[in-house]
């Protein structure tokens, strides 16, 4: 499935190469299930429009084509984003 900012789906044709792999990794909740979501965006910013609608509250490690870009949580009522460094190795900062 490949996302665009609004959250349309498209579809991609063999020679774009424009696309990337994100997976949001999230810990267990609150009945100890952990869970990953894996998708293929255009850029991160749909990439934090997917951890709004299905990690609001939650925090996520935000994985771009096997590479950490950090940890992104959607404040359970909106309005703004906490974003932490990759405690990842490899990661940035």
């Amino acid at each position: 499935m490949i996302l665009d900012s609004t959250g349309a789906t498209w579809v991609q044709k063999p020679d774009q190469s424009w696309k990337h792999t994100y997976q949001l990794v999230l810990g267990e909740d609150g009945a100890g299930t952990a869970r990953t979501i894996e998708f293929e965006a255009v850029g991160p910013e749909v990439a934090l429009y997917m951890a709004q609608q299905q990690c609001r509250g939650r925090p996520a490690e935000l994985i771009e084509d096997g590479r950490s870009l950090g940890q992104v949580q959607c404040v359970p009522h909106g309005g703004y984003w906490l974003l932490s460094p990759s405690a990842r190795p490899g990661g940035p900062g």
